[in-house]
């Protein structure tokens, strides 16, 4: 198992791109550009293989005002183009595609991790406890570990996602298990609709 990246933050990094070249106020107010610079982290949906190839067909159907951030995406997590290869990106695509994680029902985010770390960031309350605080903050954790995994061993059920959440996974599962018969277009767009940055 690779390390994997968050969506989430691959979402957000677009979007602070927007913010940077000034697009956040028609970012919010035209739908049109909004769709369009959702599709730039919708190319995280597609198939490992397929991703250089989507990306070059999207960057060339993108409005000239994202030239920015296209070029941003490019250059971070594509590769910049040098003569017939690319260039390594800062992140490699199989940290940030989540087209597997979808297609095995996995998690598209690390927030589960980043909870546990507020929390027991909030549970250890200094900056340097020492090292008895810390092993009874840690014996805590897995006594309320061990309690939620009794309550699922004896049928209790797990509690579910909101509706609106599952309902969004499911959509995207659809569009992502159809992706061969849809234009790459069609499928970023549709993917677009349903993600938010």
């Amino acid at each position: 198992m690779g390390i994997h990246g968050c969506f989430f933050h691959l979402a957000q990094n677009v979007y602070k791109k927007v913010q940077a070249v000034g697009l956040q106020e028609r970012y919010h107010n035209d739908e049109d550009l909004a769709v369009s610079v959702r599709m730039i982290p919708a190319l995280a949906f597609v198939p490992l293989d397929k991703v250089v190839e989507a990306f070059e067909t999207l960057q060339d159907s993108l409005p000239a005002e994202l030239e920015g951030v296209i070029n941003y995406f490019e250059d971070t997590y594509i590769g910049h183009l040098l003569r017939r290869r690319r260039a390594t990106p800062m992140y490699h695509t199989q940290i940030w595609n989540v087209h597997s994680r979808v297609v095995n029902d996995l998690p598209r985010t690390n927030n589960g991790v980043e909870g546990w770390n507020r929390k027991m960031q909030s549970a250890i309350t200094s900056h340097h406890p020492n090292i008895w605080r810390f092993l009874r903050i840690l014996q805590r954790e897995q006594s309320l570990t061990n309690a939620q995994l009794n309550q699922l061993f004896g049928g209790h059920a797990p509690q579910p996602p909101k509706k609106k959440y599952k309902d969004c996974s499911v959509r995207i599962s659809h569009i992502v298990a159809d992706f061969n018969n849809r234009s790459i277009k069609d499928y970023l767009k549709a993917i677009a609709l349903n993600i938010s940055v």
